[in-house]
């Protein structure tokens, strides 16, 4: 009989440090974000239960960690669920730590495919600090959102990883069990079980595009580094603005909007998750920082719509 365990108590980090640069929109003529290149002037419009309005987003999901044979597994969905073809799990590691063994499991949505049609297989990564349960949060927001409609995941692989610290989310520890920050501690020939098994999970998956989710406990608004590539960072401007009329700002909510920074996360972020090879391939980077001044259900919502809308405009390809 597995047991269950709610993490409904995680705070994230008391505001430290400065808000982000905010950056005006620039029409670009076509989304370089694709890796065919390909136009995305014109975004399918994600259903409108994404971020708020419908019964799946607007419940409050919560994060838990379901233990079977002696091991915690952070699991998207409920125990229960009846098995499905557009829906699998894998666990990609499986370590201890403080007396404890912890599954770092991966959950793969299938959205429907044209005839003949390749998905594009994207990855996304939530869970690097244990004490920023926002970005899990939002991984269960887009689980519930993929059970309401497969379709509107029409062409894409989402590769969902909602924790890299399971120990530290349980322990609401910002470091994981080794005492290192696995935000950047990829590349560098980390010893962590979670972390080395990530490593080898975004190399053999060749993925098309990695979003990763952290969270800014000074920001009131979710912002994104992209690229500093002009066209580029045009392509993230317009996904969140995309987003922002999914959950728009209203006066004199906490939540202050979407901001894009014209950084390129590799250039910034040089331990940030990544495949350690790239040799003759692209692969799109996106990372979005959540606001962290918000509490962790505003944060899972804003970012829930963030990401649909960044989907929506890679498959516009």
């Amino acid at each position: 009989m597995p047991i269950t365990l709610t993490m409904s108590s995680l705070r994230a980090d008391p505001p430290a440090g400065n808000h982000p640069v905010v950056r005006k929109r620039e029409e670009a003529p076509s989304d370089p974000f694709s890796p065919q290149n390909g136009s995305a002037s014109a975004a399918p419009q994600p259903p409108a239960h994404v971020g708020g309005g419908g019964s799946a987003s607007a419940t409050k999901q919560s994060v838990s960690f379901t233990m079977q044979d002696g091991v915690f597994t952070l699991r998207l969905g409920r125990t229960g669920e009846e098995p499905r073809p557009d829906i699998t799990r894998e666990t990609l590691t499986v370590f201890e730590a403080d007396c404890l063994a912890f599954a770092q499991e991966k959950t793969v949505l299938r959205g429907p495919l044209a005839p003949g049609q390749q998905p594009l297989k994207i990855a996304l990564i939530a869970g690097f600090h244990g004490d920023e349960p926002g970005g899990p949060l939002a991984c269960e927001r887009l689980y519930a959102d993929f059970l309401q409609d497969p379709t509107s995941y029409t062409g894409l692989e989402l590769h969902l990883i909602p924790t890299c610290n399971a120990w530290g989310l349980l322990f609401a520890q910002h470091a994981n069990a080794d005492g290192l920050d696995p935000a950047a501690s990829f590349g560098t020939g980390s010893v962590s079980a979670e972390i080395s098994s990530l490593e080898k999970e975004l190399t053999d998956q060749r993925y098309d595009a990695i979003i990763s989710l952290h969270t800014d406990t000074s920001a009131r608004g979710l912002y994104a580094y992209g690229s500093e590539d002009e066209r580029r960072h045009n392509f993230l401007i317009h996904a969140l603005e995309d987003a922002a009329t999914l959950y728009p700002v209203t006066e004199g909510s906490p939540f202050e909007g979407y901001h894009a920074t014209r950084i390129d996360p590799a250039s910034a972020f040089p331990g940030s998750p990544r495949p350690t090879t790239v040799a003759g391939r692209t692969f799109t980077e996106i990372l979005l920082e959540l606001p962290g001044r918000c509490d962790r259900h505003t944060q899972a919502r804003a970012s829930t719509a963030a990401v649909r809308a960044i989907l929506a405009r890679l498959a516009a390809r």
